[in-house]
């Protein structure tokens, strides 16, 4: 089980004129993490506005995934090839009920 926080900045862009700055910060309690993903806008004045969006995730391996699969008769599970390890794509069929 995971814990703790962590903080992934994603980067600077300039957009009419002001500077917008991305930050993420991920929760982690066990296996579900809450994600904030802060846009910071800054027009070079003293003050900045920020907003931030949330949301929750359960974080699931993919062998725990293709066991639910197997469970839940959902056949010929598969990653292609062009899936990257930390963004896994599995495709499935599932026969008609």
């Amino acid at each position: 089980m995971k814990e703790g926080r962590e903080v992934l900045p994603y980067g600077m862009r300039e957009i009419d004129g002001k500077r917008v700055i991305a930050v993420q910060t991920r929760t982690w309690r066990g296996e579900h993490y809450q994600v904030a993903l802060y846009f910071i806008d800054d027009d070079g004045s003293d003050r900045c506005a920020a907003e931030v969006i949330r949301t929750d995730y359960y974080a699931i391996t993919t062998t725990h995934l293709l066991e639910l699969n197997e469970r839940d008769r959902i056949r010929r599970c598969s990653a292609p090839s062009t899936a990257s390890s930390t963004n896994p794509c599995l495709i499935g069929t599932r026969p008609n009920a």
